[in-house]
């Protein structure tokens, strides 16, 4: 313990290291005109450090909180407590009709009829293309093994089933046999009320990214989420000047072509057998006519007018979607792409490029960067906690000891407890919701109260001793607190250890147990190394103590 008080700075130096520094939470430059704001831009906004320093930086002097924020990310959120259910999601291909999906989940539905345990399943049809079942249990097979067999079983019919893509989630760890390609990492959502204008803007978008080399897989028919299917579709994009020539339109041109590819359904009906039949009339080459036919065979309009459609636009394969989406009356286009490089650059560079956007834009339409922002609001609420913690706690230990400088060291311990909470989630990839929040509320309880104990104690034997040697005192005040400290940790670990039992898709109280079991443990060498270390007089040569 002398050792450590001699080396004091250097040890709590290690300490608040072991924690974290929110280096790692820095933006990537700071708006404004200020002398500070160049200062920052040119220091830790700089590209040298940016790619050189940070990774470093974030690395050694995040600590416990960089493993937590941006480990727990993916796996943090409220949760109800709810029963175990069993997500069963299928998607056909465009042109699917419902009476065909309809075949697929009876399917589903006459194999879960025929197995015991299952309470009941509710099947949804969305469309020809979406279908959804829930499968709930018996309360007795709930906590068996028969969500997982069924899983499992699941799993391997939609493996021997072609033709549907499947989505199987909500217990262990989801399945998914889909084709669909994962959403842009950047994305840029664009409104307006003409549908036809917001094309070209997004088109006008997508040559300005182009010139940036380090963009790449742009995709201006961005899906606004991952329940919208994605199609492939090809496109003609007729010059009107070129057209005009020719004395004809876009209307005319898609009128002529429909009728070449596609059956048409008249608006007749011919009487046959007591029932009248619809009339469809379709070419007769209607089948082979191929996307080479369109742009190099001759499109007759009538029987003096004839064009050949490569010579008129520019044709393509292109992303295309099934929805038109529109949000407070406005038609909205999501343009998305990814960037070969940091993602703050990444962000940086859509950023200016928004901007540049707005002020040209007509009156009526709006553009803005979509923001992933789960670990901000993670880690803000987080901070929140932690204040208003250690806030209530210095103010009431400040008046019951009467003294600032030992209630100081008594907050300190919560945030170097809170390294084992940290831990606990960030290493072992638990789930972290509103369980792991009151986490952090009883460890920091726990832990200041077991430093009042200390202190209050060595108070009062100095009181009674007089002159006598204060770090002996101290060691006595220790020893005789650690006994109680000792069994109210052991307890409460031990009262916390059933709700462990039903693993981590409980929700609240597993994580209350986890993070509360982590902070206890961690916060032993805290109450018994780290706060004596800050309570420890060091000996001047004549004897005399100071701090």
């Amino acid at each position: 313990m002398s050792f450590l008080s001699l080396h004091r700075a250097k040890f709590l130096v290690l300490v608040v290291l072991g924690f974290g520094l929110p280096v790692f939470l820095l933006p990537l430059k700071w708006e404004g005109k200020a002398w500070y704001h160049n200062w920052y831009n040119a220091s830790l906004g700089s590209e040298y450090y940016q790619l050189e320093i940070k990774p470093l930086a974030d690395k050694w002097l995040g600590g416990a909180l960089r493993l937590f924020i941006t480990g727990v990310a993916e796996n943090s959120g409220y949760r109800t407590l709810e029963k175990t259910t069993l997500f069963v999601r299928a998607t056909m291909p465009l042109g699917t009709t419902l009476a065909q999906m309809n075949i697929v989940v009876a399917d589903v539905e006459d194999y879960l009829s025929g197995i015991a345990g299952i309470e009941k399943y509710e099947a949804s049809i969305y469309s020809g293309q979406r279908a959804a079942i829930a499968v709930s249990f018996k309360e007795t097979y709930e906590q068996a093994g028969l969500p997982y067999q069924l899983k499992s079983a699941l799993v391997s019919r939609a493996v021997d089933r072609g033709g549907t893509e499947w989505n199987i989630y909500g217990i262990g760890s989801g399945f998914s046999n889909a084709m669909q390609g994962e959403m842009a990492d950047f994305r840029i959502i664009l409104r307006g009320y003409n549908s036809n204008s917001l094309d070209r803007i997004a088109a006008r978008l997508e040559e300005r990214l182009r010139q940036q080399k380090r963009v790449s897989r742009i995709n201006t028919n961005e899906r606004l989420g991952y329940d919208q299917k994605e199609n492939k579709a090809y496109y003609l994009d007729l010059d009107a000047a070129k057209a005009a020539l020719h004395n004809t339109s876009g209307a005319e041109i898609s009128a002529r072509v429909r009728g070449l590819t596609a059956a048409r359904e008249l608006p007749v009906r011919l009487p046959l057998g007591g029932r009248y039949l619809p009339v469809v009339l379709e070419e007769q080459r209607a089948a082979e006519y191929s996307y080479y036919d369109l742009l190099n065979r001759t499109v007759h309009l009538d029987r003096t007018r004839a064009v050949k459609l490569g010579g008129l636009g520019a044709a393509g394969y292109s992303n295309t979607l099934n929805s038109i989406y529109k949000e407070d009356r406005q038609y909205v286009r999501v343009v998305g792409f990814e960037f070969n490089g940091t993602a703050a650059f990444g962000n940086s560079f859509t950023k200016d490029l928004v901007k540049e956007v707005a002020v040209e834009l007509p009156l009526g339409y709006s553009i803005e960067q979509q923001n992933w922002s789960g670990i901000q609001d993670m880690a803000s609420s987080f901070w929140v906690v932690l204040l208003a913690l250690v806030a209530v706690l210095f103010f009431i230990y400040s008046v019951m000891l009467e003294n600032l400088r030992k209630p100081f060291f008594i907050i300190i311990m919560i945030p170097v407890s809170f390294i084992g909470i940290l831990l606990t989630f960030s290493l072992n990839s638990f789930w972290f919701d509103q369980g792991g929040y009151a986490a952090f509320v009883m460890v920091g309880g726990l832990v200041s109260n077991a430093g009042v104990f200390i202190v209050n104690d060595l108070n009062k034997l100095k009181k009674a001793g007089g002159k006598r040697n204060e770090n002996k005192l101290l060691v006595k005040a220790v020893l005789h607190r650690s006994g109680a400290i000792l069994l109210t940790i052991l307890s409460t670990c031990l009262g916390l250890l059933p709700f462990l039992m039903d693993g981590p898709a409980e929700a609240f109280w597993f994580s209350l147990a986890a993070g509360t079991i982590g902070g206890l443990l961690f916060s032993l060498p805290t109450v018994f190394v780290i706060l004596p270390v800050l309570l420890w007089k060091k000996v001047q040569a004549s004897g005399e103590f100071y701090p």
